[in-house]
């Protein structure tokens, strides 16, 4: 329950700061990386990053993520 608690309030702080939807520049930030470095590590399988990669939605050739799968990336992150 906790869990979805803070998954909840993180979620609404991403919504309120950046939208629905982070560009992979606003992910970058967040994560305290360049955009190059996050878009190299989005590659790799084996890199903690990996899942996120698998929640990113292309248009045309940029991506975007969606805030409650970051939420729910960065809380399960520190459990």
């Amino acid at each position: 329950y906790r869990l979805l608690e803070a998954t909840m309030h993180t979620e609404k702080i991403l919504i309120e700061r950046y939208g629905p939807y982070l560009t992979l520049e606003q992910l970058a930030e967040l994560l305290h990386r360049e955009p190059q470095s996050l878009r190299t590590s989005l590659r790799l399988e084996s890199h903690a990053l990996a899942p996120l990669a698998r929640m990113r939605r292309k248009v045309g050739r940029r991506m975007y993520f969606r805030a409650t799968d970051v939420a729910d990336f960065m809380e399960n992150q520190h459990t």
